[in-house]
């Protein structure tokens, strides 16, 4: 689903540090969390601590948020609202993007339905300048319009309750900003 007009979004993914941070510091907190357990014999505990952190870091590897090789280096939003996923050093996978997705103010936590299930967090330090927001706008937009085959009709809420019951359940409430 895409807006009508709207210009093809390339975005370059490389440089996501908030990523690895998030990644990293979870597989800190999996490997020290065994150690909550005082009765246990410690040699259990060093190796539940092991485990969970490989776990952890395992699957943040899996999703690309640690490592290069499944790690996406560009992401494409095309116009008809398609999306086009570049891993390093691979071709662009083609995928869907997930109503798991979350977008804030300064932040975008995009899933996507494909291949390897990628998903990517971004702030505002992990993109140029004003593509995070071109990216967050475009995604409340599209986000409020009907999505293809649903007859709004055919239910029992009316579009706009919908849309209000949105708006107030997932999407950050707009502040009034004044500039002085």
């Amino acid at each position: 689903m895409s807006s009508q007009g709207s210009p093809t979004l390339d975005l370059d993914v490389r440089s996501r540090r908030t990523e690895r941070r998030v990644a990293i510091a979870a597989a800190a907190m999996a490997t020290m969390s065994p150690w909550l357990l005082e009765r246990i014999d410690p040699t259990i505990l060093a190796a539940a601590s092991i485990a969970a952190g490989l776990a952890v870091a395992l699957g943040f590897w899996r999703s690309g948020w640690i490592g290069t090789r499944y790690r996406l280096t560009r992401i494409t939003w095309m116009a008809d609202g398609r999306w086009l996923l570049a891993a390093h050093g691979g071709n662009p996978v083609e995928a869907v993007l997930s109503s798991a997705s979350r977008r804030g103010t300064g932040l975008a936590w995009l899933r996507w339905q494909a291949p390897h299930g990628h998903s990517i967090l971004l702030t505002r330090g992990d993109l140029a300048a004003g593509e995070l927001r071109r990216l967050v706008v475009r995604l409340g937009i599209d986000r409020l319009q009907a999505p293809a085959g649903i007859d709004f009709a055919a239910m029992d809420t009316p579009p706009g309750a919908l849309k209000t019951w949105i708006r107030r359940s997932f999407l950050p409430v707009p502040v009034a900003r004044t500039r002085r």
